[in-house]
């Protein structure tokens, strides 16, 4: 998806606001926006280390550009894969719902949701926000 992005806009309270790339890591599909005029309160934000197999979790996306759209499951497994963990959940993720937050039942942001396995069922991931870390500019600190 971040490969072919030419713009980026961000919603927040039915306003829209233009959005610049201020980082990305393309093969991870991530990237980090500086938003111009933007006043949002700061997400409070988890260790992966700090998350458990059977965790209630909520999906927060755009599933076929039907936005804000929330949906509920548990964290399946933390995986390992060459390079980096995942998180496998049974929070349903669709196309267009990648980038979207996976958040705990208090809000905390767990990870970005990144796709799903159409092959199997309830087979949804989401990359650890431990992996922005890697952002050098990222604003948002792990407690």
């Amino acid at each position: 998806v971040l490969r072919n992005a030419d713009a980026a806009a961000v919603v927040y309270q039915e306003r829209r606001y233009a959005a610049n790339v201020v980082d990305s890591m393309v093969d991870r599909d991530l990237c980090l926006l500086s938003v111009d005029g933007l006043r949002a309160p700061v997400v409070k934000t988890v260790s992966t280390n700090d998350i458990r197999v059977g965790q209630k979790v909520f999906a927060l996306g755009a599933p076929h550009g039907l936005e804000l759209t929330f949906s509920e499951g548990i964290i399946s497994s933390l995986r390992k894969t060459a390079d980096s963990p995942i998180i496998q959940t049974t929070a349903p993720i669709s196309p267009g719902s990648s980038g979207g937050a996976l958040l705990s039942k208090d809000g905390t942001l767990i990870g970005i949701t990144t796709m799903q396995m159409i092959q199997g069922q309830n087979l949804n991931f989401a990359i650890p926000v431990d992996m922005m870390r890697f952002f050098p500019s990222f604003p948002i600190c792990l407690k």
